[in-house]
């Protein structure tokens, strides 16, 4: 069960940012653009209120397993809707900033590691603080493979644009509270 979830883990992270770069493509005028997303943002929030309710009811009605198996017709209708109503893109050649990207996991999976473990055995344990020093170090490791990079996977010329800067620090604090919510409803409700 661990490893399905796992998998499942893996590919939500790659389907939320994924499916809003779609949007954005599948409407490129900004009035349109900004409907798409307000819907995307609609189904992500339905979704976050259903999800524990239905599944609770699966669960009673059916079995844990069932959990498992109510993604397959999802990702199934999520692909055909897919195959008819998007335009294949050209492919953009382009290299993939690795220095960038293994900086930024090791900073995220200290810091989640940091906080998983700063839980249960104090913020002030050795290996928390350790955690959060690597956490730290990968940080800066990725500002400075990001400011060498040909291709970086984050410009680091987007943070001085006040509007990109903005709806990035309103991103992130919407994230946390969205993710801390669906951690914290899965707790209260079991």
């Amino acid at each position: 069960m661990v490893a399905a979830r796992a998998v499942q883990g893996i590919g939500a992270a790659v389907l939320v940012p994924c499916s809003l770069a779609l949007v954005a493509h599948a409407h490129p005028a900004p009035a349109a653009r900004a409907r798409a997303v307000g819907i995307w943002a609609a189904g992500a929030s339905i979704a976050l209120s259903a999800g524990p309710l239905l599944g609770g009811l699966l669960v009673q009605v059916a079995g844990w397993g069932t959990l498992f198996l109510i993604n397959v017709p999802l990702g199934i209708a999520g692909v055909l809707i897919t195959a008819r109503r998007l335009v294949e893109t050209p492919a953009v050649g382009g290299r993939v900033d690795l220095p960038g990207q293994l900086a930024a996991v090791a900073a995220l999976a200290a810091l989640a590691g940091a906080t998983i473990i700063g839980g249960a055995a104090g913020f002030a344990a050795p290996p928390v603080l350790g955690l959060s020093g690597l956490a730290v170090l990968a940080g800066f490791g990725f500002v400075a493979a990001e400011a060498r990079s040909a291709a970086p996977m984050l410009p680091l010329g987007l943070l001085r644009r006040p509007v990109f800067a903005a709806a990035s620090a309103i991103g992130l604090l919407v994230n946390v509270a969205f993710y801390g919510l669906i951690f914290v409803l899965g707790l209260y409700l079991w």
